[in-house]
């Protein structure tokens, strides 16, 4: 039987990538809290971590403005 909280970690790498690397970029934490893991990935799986960057990216830029 699977973990769901293992299966959740190992699915969201490519996303957590996303979110490290516009960590990085802006000097902002972008992070998921453990509680909202699965709900994140369900919102996100139909995604490519590319099309989530971009939606990361402009979220970031309406909030600055």
């Amino acid at each position: 039987m699977w973990d769901i909280n293992v299966d959740i970690d190992f699915l969201q790498i490519p996303y957590q990538k996303v979110l490290d690397h516009l960590s990085e970029k802006f000097g902002i934490t972008f992070y998921v809290e453990e509680k909202s893991k699965e709900k994140l990935y369900n919102n996100v799986k139909n995604m490519s971590p590319k099309k989530f960057e971009q939606s990361l990216r402009n979220q970031f830029k309406e909030a600055q403005q």
